[in-house]
């Protein structure tokens, strides 16, 4: 019993270990997004949350674009294994970043090809 309880918990270890960290701040994010902009589904999928973030129109309805005219936000966007946007990163917390990061925080899209994906956007 003893044994098939520790090659259970050896198994889960190892998921847990092969399984990158969600990043933590706007700086582990880009990180993470350096490592994985290359990867060949990264490109097929980021077409696709494209599509489905402009039918959902986050940036449009958000009103952030009347926020600070002219500044612009690199937005660090956290996308789960569902979909589902847990995170959202800004490099400044000018109103315009702020308002990006809660316009799309918690924002459903199509699930990734691996997860954590960060998507990256330059919002003008």
């Amino acid at each position: 019993m003893r044994s098939l309880i520790f090659v259970c918990l050896a198994f889960v270890i190892a998921g847990c270990a092969t399984q990158p960290a969600s990043p933590h701040n706007y700086s582990s994010a880009l990180s993470l997004w350096e490592q994985h902009k290359e990867k060949p589904e990264f490109a097929a999928y980021g077409k696709a949350f494209i599509d489905a973030q402009n039918a959902q129109q986050l940036d449009d309805n958000s009103g952030c674009y009347r926020k600070g005219v002219g500044q612009a936000v690199d937005l660090l966007l956290v996308v789960d294994a569902a979909g589902r946007i847990s995170e959202a990163y800004a490099d400044s917390n000018i109103p315009k970043a702020v308002c990006f990061r809660a316009a799309y925080a918690g924002a459903q899209m199509p699930a990734p090809p691996f997860s954590p994906f960060v998507m990256r956007m330059k919002m003008n």
